[in-house]
């Protein structure tokens, strides 16, 4: 069960893609951080004609990066000192949120706290919001000048092959008396997300 919760946890990774040109009829991501405040925000930007529901995680994770073994890279759960995790701030939850959480409970058949590791964001049309993460360090992190810690990005065609995030899906969009559309395509990002100190 826990492989799932962090699937849902890492959703809006999935959801990815390198931004290119103009950007129109989509959402892009971009980012911006300060190392002294430890703040990390996302910036969504709905440039569609439709208000939207986007899923995004509680908790982003980013991996020291190594150009000569990008595969070890990516295992970023390996070494605490090798990974820096990033927490949402006080973001109160909309109700597309309430909505996804009660779809998740009657997928899994699970009711407990535990499964809050994701939420959403709503936007209006042509709307702009940044979101808040807390970026959590410790003594091993290392912080050295040329170093580069990177969140990798793949795509949603590979979340949609995944069984428990369609049945999730599938129950939001049974469940869902929200005005807003769930979005499922890629986000335009202009790169991967990253931390350099």
């Amino acid at each position: 069960m826990k492989k799932y919760i962090l699937i849902f946890s890492l959703l809006f990774l999935f959801s990815c893609s390198k931004e290119q040109g103009v950007i129109k009829d989509t959402v892009t991501l971009d980012y911006k951080y300060d190392l002294n405040k430890k703040e990390y925000y996302l910036i969504f930007s709905n440039k569609t004609n439709e208000d939207l529901t986007i899923l995004i995680p509680n908790e982003l994770a980013f991996v020291l990066y190594n150009k000569t073994n990008e595969k070890a890279s990516k295992n970023i759960l390996e070494n605490v000192e090798r990974v820096i995790y990033c927490n949402i701030g006080n973001y109160p939850p909309p109700k597309s949120a309430m909505i996804l959480k009660k779809s998740y409970f009657s997928y899994f058949h699970k009711n407990d706290s535990k499964y809050d590791e994701f939420t959403t964001v709503d936007l209006k049309s042509n709307e702009k919001k940044e979101i808040l993460y807390h970026i959590m360090t410790n003594k091993n992190t290392n912080f050295g000048h040329k170093n580069l810690y990177k969140q990798y990005i793949p795509k949603m065609r590979d979340l949609l092959n995944l069984k428990p995030f369609v049945g999730v899906i599938n129950q939001y969009l049974e469940f869902n008396e929200h005005n807003y559309k769930l979005y499922l395509d890629d986000f335009n990002v202009r790169d991967s997300l990253i931390i350099k100190p």
